[in-house]
Parts: C-alpha cells; sequence; structure tokens
C-alpha cells in the first residue's frame, strides 16, 4: 500500500529502527538486533500500524521513540513518544533502574563506574562482545589502512594500540 510519506519523519524514524533491529550490516544492528532486540510482527512490515499507533500515542515531530524497557523488542507495549529532553536525561544503571546523567556523572567522578573492556565484557554476553571487537576492528582497519601502512606498524599492533586509546576516550567522556 502506497503512503506517500517515504520522506517523513516518521517513516525515518520506523525504517531506522527496521534496520537497527533486522539488518546486520547496518552500524547500530549489534546494539539492537544482534542482542536480540526485534520489531513486533504487527509494524515488522506494516508501516501503517505503526503510523497508525504512533499518532494514538502521542507522535509529533519534536518528540522520539522510545524503548521503556530497553531489553525488550519495539512493539506497541514497549514503546512510548516521549521529548528529547526527556530522553536525552534517562539511562539506566546496571541493574535496569532509571537515573539522570547527572547522577551517573557524580558516580563517575567517584570512581564507582566506568567502561572498561573486561566490564564491557561481563555485560554483553561473549557472542555480542565477539561482534562488537570484530566490528570495532574492520571499522578501524578500513578507515585507517594507509595510516598503517605509512607508519610501518602491524595491523595488529595498530588495531590494539585503537582499542585502548577507544575505550580511553569512552572511560573518559
Amino acid at each position: 500500500m502506497k503512503h506517500n510519506m517515504a520522506h517523513s519523519r516518521i517513516y525515518h524514524i520506523y525504517q531506522g529502527v527496521k534496520q537497527r533491529c533486522l539488518n546486520p550490516k547496518n552500524p547500530s544492528y549489534y546494539l539492537y538486533g544482534g542482542r536480540g532486540i526485534s520489531i513486533c510482527a504487527e509494524w515488522v512490515d506494516n508501516f501503517q500500524a505503526f503510523y497508525g499507533w504512533s499518532m494514538e500515542n502521542g507522535y509529533t515531530d519534536e518528540m522520539t521513540l522510545d524503548r521503556i524497557d530497553s531489553e525488550k523488542d519495539y512493539s506497541p507495549q514497549n514503546c512510548q513518544w516521549i521529548s528529547k529532553s526527556a530522553n536525552s536525561v534517562r539511562v539506566q544503571d546496571r541493574n535496569g533502574t532509571p537515573e539522570t546523567i547527572a547522577a551517573r556523572k557524580e558516580l563517575k567522578a567517584k570512581g564507582k563506574i566506568g567502561k572498561t573492556s573486561s566490564k564491557v565484557k561481563q555485560k554483553y554476553n561473549d557472542r555480542v562482545y565477539q561482534q562488537i571487537s570484530v566490528r570495532l576492528q574492520k571499522e578501524l582497519v578500513e578507515h585507517w589502512e594507509t595510516e598503517i601502512e605509512k607508519d610501518g606498524i602491524s595491523k595488529a599492533a595498530f588495531i590494539r594500540e585503537a582499542i585502548v586509546e577507544y575505550l580511553n576516550q569512552k572511560q573518559g567522556g
């Protein structure tokens, strides 16, 4: 069915959800589909159903789609439209409890939280951790191939250095 909304914001959001959940080539797939997050049968091939639900549940161009439980699928029971500012302050701690970014910064300053490769590996199962590592390595190799050759260091050494640098930046950021 033709809906004439291919260039609308809501259609791009819908397509983004499908890509993150269903397309292993999507850069964010490992965070969604790679972790088992999917899109419900009602929406997967039916933009009209997603659109109808959205209009009945507060969608405006100022809102963003939010999964209530970040471990569950995109579905009418687990999604809501919230403001971008509300979404930016809502993060979850290790136990899934909502908290603010300010609270996270305070804990980080006290040294009580921070990501290291071992903590990332503990949080995600080995399969997903390997996907993250492989994806990061592929991106680094593709992006910096000429730099590696120019500097005369091995790919493995470069990747190790880049991963350490990447994790340190994430930890400090």
